[in-house]
């Protein structure tokens, strides 16, 4: 796992595209789909941290999250991508996402103020 910026965009080959358009899809075309999953749920689980760091918060310091979640990775990829890919970890992110706002003293997590 890296935090390094993706520089291009995924895009689906033509041919899986094709195949999934069709109302089918190969083991290739699902294991793209996954993988494309995948880094989808770790941009949102990065940029929740990345909110989560400007605002007072009663949790460890979310910097010491991401790299917990890099040493887990980096021991057991398989389990960090089964919590990731879960059926309960996808939804709550952009949740999460949207009720972080802009950084102001004192101000906790929790939804924005406009509603």
């Amino acid at each position: 796992m890296t935090s390094e910026p993706r520089t291009t965009p995924i895009r689906v080959p033509d041919r899986l595209f094709a195949e999934l358009a069709a109302g089918g899809g190969s083991a290739q075309a699902v294991a793209f789909l996954e993988r494309g999953e995948r880094a989808r749920r770790l941009l949102l689980l990065r940029t929740l941290l990345d909110r989560m760091a400007e605002l007072s918060t009663p949790l460890t310091p979310v910097a010491d999250a991401w790299e917990v979640v890099k040493d887990a990775a980096g021991r057991d990829p398989e389990a960090v991508d089964g919590l990731l890919l879960a059926p309960t970890t996808g939804p709550g992110s952009p949740i999460c996402c949207a009720g972080c706002t802009a950084p102001r003293p004192g101000r906790r997590c929790g939804p924005r103020p406009d509603g």
